[in-house]
């Protein structure tokens, strides 16, 4: 694994399913926002920067294909655009080589200290960017 992109698996259990028995669209999201989470601590572990968190601003899901009782999900999230103000990660979901969802959730960086906004800096761009 890279630092740029970052992967987890989850076995679908039948918590994770709806009414009809395929995985609750519900689940995408706290799977998103899980791996985002680790990913970002992942790629701060070692870095010396004020404390932040991300806030989700948008969320655009499109399904490919059901997940179900028993799957192996592996979820993939990686950094795309990212400005001054906001940040798309792209997410993608597959049970073996069929790919069941694809999600780009749009956030802002805030202070967690005084939970306003904040600009991404250069340095936190180099830790969510490959070099170009």
């Amino acid at each position: 694994m890279d630092k740029m992109t970052f992967t987890m698996t989850i076995d679908v259990d039948k918590n994770h399913l709806d009414v009809l028995d395929h995985v609750n669209n519900l689940e995408y999201l706290k799977w998103g926002e899980s791996i985002a989470k680790k990913h970002w601590e992942y790629l701060t572990s070692e870095a010396n920067i004020d404390k932040h968190l991300w806030v989700i601003l948008k969320h655009e899901i499109e399904y490919k294909k059901e997940g179900r009782l028993g799957d192996e999900i592996k979820v993939i999230t990686w950094v795309g655009d990212t400005s001054a103000l906001r940040s798309v990660r792209h997410f993608e979901f597959y049970r073996k080589d069929d790919l069941l969802a694809t999600m780009a959730t749009t956030f802002c960086l805030f202070s967690f200290d005084t939970r306003k906004p904040v600009k991404i800096s250069a340095e936190i761009r180099k830790l969510l960017l490959p070099v170009s």
